[in-house]
């Protein structure tokens, strides 16, 4: 954009899976009082998938950050609780009460500690990156790159998009004190930011930023709808570790061992995530990039 983007109204969303429990009682606790209250712009804050929050559960019929591509948005025969959600949730944050920016609160059960997920390079997100990983070197920076009118993910309905925090490693329905308080700490950091940007203050970004880019996700060996072999011991945690060709990544119950033997220069993430067993899904290939202004 040509125009230097301003923010007015942010969207802080939890429960968008119901069963990640650090963005529902961090959504619960801020409409009491918010940690951070930002000084140039307003914070909305709202639970997505309130009937999967109320069961504990992922989600009743479809995961609802599956939902939000705008030709399933669109689709008005799609019926079931999460479609109808998806467009309750998109028309009120589009066009009732339209909202800036979106940061949209995950779990996993993998090992990849703090992450965000992001879709777009603007120049505002590059400074936004840049200031989260000098921030909290810890942080690891998901890029999926697409048009937003076609991805599914609830982030990006924002006016100037969104990002998705996402904390590991604890335990689907399981609330764990560690990962609420890194959650926060994120959030935080990423709302002072935004106070940062709308007042032009000095926001020293780096030259490039590290980050992985998605490739493609890798599922279980599967026979006759049932899995056919495990993820390997020696894989097992090692989310953001390279991948070379002959590493281990199944184990079948017999005892064979498959291999990788895909390209060089990748590594996985999600590894073994419990939530994606309804696809059978192993984990994701990711390509190391360094991200540059304008690239």
């Amino acid at each position: 954009m040509t125009i230097r983007e301003q923010f007015r109204h942010v969207l802080v969303m939890g429960g968008t899976h119901g069963n990640e429990l650090a963005g529902v009682y961090l959504i619960k606790q801020w409409r009491q009082a918010m940690s951070y209250q930002p000084k140039t712009y307003e914070v909305a804050t709202d639970l997505a998938n309130v009937r999967a929050i109320e069961q504990n559960r992922r989600y009743c019929a479809q995961d609802l950050n599956r939902c939000f591509s705008l030709a399933d948005l669109q689709d008005v025969r799609r019926d079931h609780y999460e479609a109808v959600r998806a467009r309750e949730i998109a028309h009120f944050y589009t066009q009732e009460k339209p909202v800036d920016f979106i940061i949209d609160l995950h779990t996993t059960t993998t090992e990849m500690g703090a992450t965000v997920v992001v879709s777009t390079q603007s120049g505002f997100m590059y400074d936004l990156l840049s200031y989260l990983v000098q921030s909290q070197p810890d942080v690891r920076v998901f890029y999926e790159p697409g048009d937003l009118a076609e991805q599914p993910y609830l982030y990006t309905l924002g006016r100037y998009g969104g990002i998705l925090v996402e904390i590991g490693q604890t335990p689907q329905g399981l609330l764990r004190a560690d990962v609420f308080l890194k959650t926060v700490r994120l959030v935080e950091l990423i709302l002072k930011f935004l106070d940062i940007w709308n007042e032009c203050g000095d926001l020293c970004a780096l030259e490039m930023i590290p980050a992985f880019e998605f490739l493609e996700k890798v599922y279980c060996p599967v026979r006759e709808g049932v899995l056919d072999a495990m993820i390997h011991p020696s894989l097992q945690g090692a989310d953001y570790q390279p991948l070379q060709v002959g590493d281990p990544i199944f184990l079948r119950f017999t005892g064979e061992v498959i291999c990788y033997e895909g390209v060089e220069g990748v590594c996985p993430v999600f590894v073994n995530e419990a939530a994606y067993y309804d696809t059978f899904a192993a984990f994701t290939l990711m390509k190391k990039i360094q991200i540059t202004r304008g690239s």
